[in-house]
């Protein structure tokens, strides 16, 4: 009797092993394999057999389970949404790269899908275009270089331009994922005012624009933009210099609509419709239409679209008197979002988004269960202990997406997060109600948003004078291969793969040594003689890292901003040697530079630096690190190394290649080696 039941226990632990695997979050990671692997094959010519090799773990199951039938379900599931994945990318990448107009002036007519404004520039994302009369597959971005305070979402214009294809998606070693699922096609430059036709109809926009104008109208700039970016996801109107310090200190997630936002919008309206008694199904319908088109005002983005589907879930399971699974949960609403759109898997906002979600019903769980002991002995320490382990695993899973995607990570956010999600859990139902009542009562908005107006700028003046600055992890960032070891770590600590502690160490100690060895070799820059690296914005901002053997040194233009150029550094983890200014009015473009930690400043000859902290070189040609440096008219600045010359701020006129504010150039690195120029 007792050796059947050891062998029961052994097959019921075999049978966890691979039946853990919940339907929905297998299909959701099938779907991701297949347009990963589908990517990998479109743009860096690995072959699609190579996603086969993932059917293999199912085709061993299928051989030694007992019950065949849950076998060869979990196998055609996965073998279904792999080739998902693969065919519904493959056809959004050829639908994005079919693009029918060739370069040229055009007289364009569209409606304005997203606007954001600079101080002397616009930026215009348009659908619904025609060119020339004859309708245009795709968005076109318009790019203007005058100030435009009259642009808002929804309005139709009409203006000449010279229309340009974006090509493929995959340009420069960069996939822009963004733009196709934005569809954006081409660009556009206008070089006047365009002229406004008539005005659209998307309920969407029309309730965005009515919530933007209440807020600017009745708040400062600053207030305004921050709650609108609350409400809306949208946070282009927020100040650089508050924006980069949100950032800084870890919460910047608060500007996306996410899990918290439109879980408070579920959780309190099923509360009021319970408190009034309402029936079940009718209260959950409604809350769940609430949430839909909160999404909808947000734009559908992947973290509106995440929370709306969680929340779709957990009703259901409500109906029905069915616990929900986090896991399941998880995979729906991925799989949901990525049969949508495949290339949503490649998109910053997903990752982070769908990282949060899953550490929050994964790893955090298992880190809870382990102070068991600890709650039992001191109950109080209970939620706020369980509320740090929810962030520290938060934290944990957003590591890597953050550090490849931003460059860094901050260590503020873990504190941060603790005491301001749950103040803002308190404040989001005051600034949402206020948006609406004021959206319904505009001539008393100014009343009604004077208290969340006030909290806002308790927020800002907040995170206006503390640096957050000082405790970020930064200077290196993981490949392929670590991100998934490091992902196949965290998932053996939730528990949620049955494997023995014996056997889970090893296994442990052998992955973080595979991230550690791609951090090592991949994720450090490789010496090379000579290394280009430029980051370029709107509004004719460019700078420059050439990275030598000897020395680091930063170029920047007369659009020099601080913030760009900090995050710039942070991305590339580098240490500076020296700044060189090419500007027409150094003094203005120095304010942008100067705190940054270097102690010398180059600029042309004859022209006078008012700075004391630092060491001024006004020279028209010199050498640093093995570079030469050579300033020539129109404040252009050329470089020459090992027999390849290039141009910073101007086009190039017989050099090798130029550095100059353009999109498509942005990230792009050039390398010269042993005499050999190439770009990466």
């Amino acid at each position: 009797m007792k050796c059947n039941e050891e062998r029961e226990t052994q097959d019921n632990f075999i049978q966890k092993t691979f039946i853990n695997l919940r339907p929905l979050a297998l299909s959701a990671a099938a779907l991701a394999t297949g347009a990963g692997f589908c990517y990998a094959s479109l743009f860096h010519g690995v072959s699609l057999l190579f996603a086969l090799l993932t059917l293999i773990p199912f085709a061993v199951y299928v051989i030694v389970a007992k019950k065949k039938v849950k076998a060869m379900l979990c196998f055609f599931l996965a073998l279904t949404f792999l080739g998902l994945g693969m065919g519904g990318f493959a056809l959004r990448i050829e639908s994005y790269h079919s693009q029918a107009f060739s370069e040229g002036e055009y007289v364009l007519t569209g409606e304005i899908a997203h606007f954001t404004e600079g101080e002397n520039f616009a930026k215009l994302v348009l659908k619904d275009v025609s060119v020339d009369g004859e309708s245009l597959d795709g968005n076109v971005q318009a790019n203007l270089y005058l100030p435009y305070r009259q642009g808002k979402e929804g309005m139709k214009i009409r203006f000449t331009a010279t229309l340009k294809p974006l090509g493929s998606a995959y340009r420069y070693h960069v996939f822009h994922a963004e733009r196709v699922l934005e569809n954006i096609k081409y660009t556009a430059t206008l070089q006047e005012i365009p002229v406004v036709i008539g005005e659209g109809s998307n309920p969407f926009t029309l309730v965005r624009n009515q919530i933007k104008a209440v807020l600017y109208d009745n708040l400062s700039k600053d207030q305004a933009s921050v709650a609108y970016a609350m409400t809306t996801g949208n946070s282009d109107g927020i100040e650089e210099g508050l924006l980069t310090s949100v950032r800084y200190g870890g919460v910047a997630h608060l500007f996306a609509v996410s899990g918290s936002h439109i879980g408070i919008v579920y959780g309190a309206l099923s509360y009021l419709f319970k408190r009034l008694k309402t029936p079940k199904a009718v209260s959950i319908l409604l809350s769940l239409t609430a949430a839909f088109l909160f999404s909808g005002v947000c734009g559908f983005s992947p973290s509106s679209l995440r929370a709306f589907f969680i929340c779709f879930t957990q009703a259901v399971c409500s109906l029905l008197s069915v616990r929900a699974d986090g896991m399941e949960g998880a995979g729906f609403s991925c799989g949901m979002i990525l049969l949508l759109n495949p290339v949503y898997l490649f998109s910053i906002g997903f990752q982070l988004s769908m990282a949060a979600y899953i550490a929050i019903v994964t790893l955090a769980p298992s880190l809870q269960r382990l102070c068991k002991p600890v709650y039992a002995k001191i109950p109080f320490l209970k939620e706020p202990v369980n509320s740090v382990l929810i962030m520290f695993s938060v934290q944990l899973f957003l590591f890597p997406v953050m550090l490849n995607a931003f460059g860094y990570v901050s260590v503020w956010g873990l504190l941060l997060n603790l005491f301001i999600l749950p103040l803002f859990s308190l404040y989001f139902p005051i600034l949402l109600t206020g948006v609406l009542l004021s959206c319904i009562f505009p001539a008393a908005a100014f009343i009604i948003l004077f208290l969340p107006g006030g909290i806002l700028s308790l927020f800002i003046e907040f995170f206006a004078a503390v640096d957050f600055s000082t405790l970020l992890v930064q200077g290196f960032f993981f490949g392929t291969i670590a991100v998934v070891a490091f992902y196949s770590i965290l998932l053996l600590l939730s528990g949620r793969i049955n494997i023995k502690i014996r056997q889970t160490m090893p296994l442990a100690c052998l992955l973080s040594f595979i991230i550690f060895a791609d951090v090592f070799l991949g994720g450090f820059s490789l010496p090379v003689e000579c290394r280009i690296t430029q980051n370029c914005y709107y509004d004719n901002f460019c700078c420059a890292l050439i990275e030598t053997k000897e020395a680091n040194v930063l170029l920047v233009n007369q659009k020099a901003n601080f913030s760009r150029v900090q995050n710039f550094l942070f991305s590339q983890g580098k240490d500076l040697d020296a700044i060189i200014i090419s500007a027409e009015d150094v003094n203005a473009c120095a304010n942008s530079v100067l705190a940054l930690p270097v102690q010398k400043i180059y600029v042309r000859s004859g022209e006078t630096l008012e700075v004391r902290t630092k060491e001024v070189v006004a020279e028209d040609a010199f050498s640093i690190g093995g570079v030469q440096y050579n300033f020539k008219r129109d404040n252009a600045l050329s470089f020459a190394f090992g027999g390849y010359t290039g141009v910073f701020n101007a086009t190039a006129h017989g050099e090798d290649f130029s550095l100059f504010p353009s999109e498509e150039r942005d990230g792009l690195i050039f390398t010269i080696n042993r005499g050999i120029f190439d770009k990466e």
